[in-house]
């Protein structure tokens, strides 16, 4: 249930801001940044889990996605590494009308599942990439992406209405 609104978060060694859940004993869930800025070294923003709640929280359905409801709207996102990196198990993360700028990777989507960027701006050597090895639902809606566009093992994925300067490629694979 966490708002931020109208600040700036900046680090020039590491990322600027980290929501790591691997070692949380619940699940955090409903939290949203408005009209923020995020300028990060290694990333702009991170949010990750990689570990599993044991027991499962009472009322989860599926002990397993300890980050559920993430949104992001009108922030600007910009880092020398990785703009924004969803990884591990998360879902249900929303980003809208937002600018996402990394020399290496604007997004990466790796393992988050239920994900929509819609009306954003991804900048980096490679704009976009998701992987998964499970359905992950992500969708790009009328996005501007320049840089590689990569997905990877991800049913139920894709793109719509947007525009995108890929260079050197749009990848898509099994």
């Amino acid at each position: 249930g966490l708002v931020v609104e109208d600040s700036t978060f900046i680090s020039h060694t590491n990322n600027a801001v980290k929501l790591i859940a691997d070692n949380v004993g619940g699940v955090i869930e409903n939290v949203v940044f408005r009209c923020c800025k995020f300028v990060g070294d290694r990333m702009a923003v991170e949010l990750q889990n990689h570990g599993k709640l044991t027991p499962p929280a009472e009322g989860v359905p599926d002990d397993w996605y300890k980050i559920n409801g993430v949104e992001f709207e009108d922030c600007t996102f910009e880092s020398d590494g990785y703009a924004l990196s969803l990884s591990g198990y998360g879902k249900n993360a929303r980003c809208y009308n937002c600018t996402f700028t990394g020399t290496k990777k604007g997004v990466e989507v790796v393992g988050f599942v239920d994900v929509v960027l819609q009306s954003c701006q991804l900048t980096g050597k490679q704009a976009f990439i998701s992987s998964n090895e499970r359905p992950n639902k992500v969708a790009l809606r009328l996005c501007r992406l320049k840089g590689g566009v990569r997905f990877e093992n991800c049913t139920d994925s894709g793109m719509a209405w947007c525009i995108a300067e890929a260079s050197p490629y749009v990848e898509i694979k099994h």
